[in-house]
């Protein structure tokens, strides 16, 4: 389990991809937040799907980004 986090770093690509998947799931409910709050009628439900993965994606990412080796 040491060698996990430092191995998944060291795969090229990775951690940018898990920054940028976590940025644009972030950004799918942030839109829906501005939507929702611009329309003239609030929806009974408010349901948010992304904004939880997505965080933890893009906190992942940053993790294995600060593990890399410049």
């Amino acid at each position: 389990m040491d060698n996990l986090l430092p191995t998944l770093a060291a795969i090229a690509g990775l951690p940018q991809l898990l920054l940028v998947a976590g940025l644009v799931m972030v950004g799918i409910d942030l839109r829906n937040l501005y939507r929702l709050a611009l329309a003239p009628k609030r929806p009974d439900k408010l349901r948010f799907y992304y904004i939880i993965p997505g965080l933890a994606l893009f906190a992942f990412g940053w993790e294995l980004l600060m593990l890399k080796p410049l």
